[in-house]
């Protein structure tokens, strides 16, 4: 009977330690996946890798850009405009974005993102609208996880050279 009792002892331990370092080898840290708690952390899922804006020589007002880039496979997306180089006023990472230029995009199974949007020359931050066509890069398109509040991925808008004047600033320069 004591073997017995010895034997069961000896099986759930042996149990345990194979779950145990099974759950430390699939991240490789030897610790839970992800953050310090078991959740996973912002940085693995907040970036878009190789995110480009292909837009025409000649983008103007309205024009139209493509977004192409890699996500996590069907991760819904926030798109919008931001300030380069936010402004002092600007506050958190929305603060030098329009939330009127937000929309969503989702993408694919394989994680690939490429997506058209309609582009407006002039963005509304921090209650002041600024022309993004005043220096190429003064705007970004900006896409993070929907919901993640973190800073996302951007890159850079030029538009054409020689637009007529708007009623609008000149963004921030860096």
């Amino acid at each position: 009977m004591g073997c017995g009792v010895f034997g069961l002892g000896s099986l759930l331990v042996g149990v345990a330690l194979v779950v145990w370092l099974g759950s430390t080898a699939l991240d490789g840290s030897g610790g839970p996946p992800g953050g310090s708690d078991g959740t996973t952390t912002a940085v693995e899922r907040s970036a878009v890798a190789g995110l480009a804006v292909d837009a025409p020589a000649d983008l103007g007002d309205g024009g139209t850009v493509t977004l192409t880039g890699t996500a996590h496979p069907l991760d819904a997306l926030a798109v919008d405009l931001c300030l380069a180089h936010p402004p002092e006023a600007a506050s958190g990472p929305d603060g030098a974005c329009d939330a009127g230029t937000a929309s969503d995009a989702v993408a694919g199974p394989d994680g690939a993102l490429s997506v058209a949007r309609t582009v407006p020359r002039v963005i509304t931050a921090t209650g002041t609208a600024y022309d993004c066509a005043a220096a190429p890069g003064a705007c970004v398109v900006r896409v993070r996880i929907a919901g993640d509040g973190g800073p996302g991925t951007t890159a850079p808008l030029a538009f054409a050279t020689g637009l007529p004047p708007v009623d609008a600033v000149a963004p921030p320069s860096g």
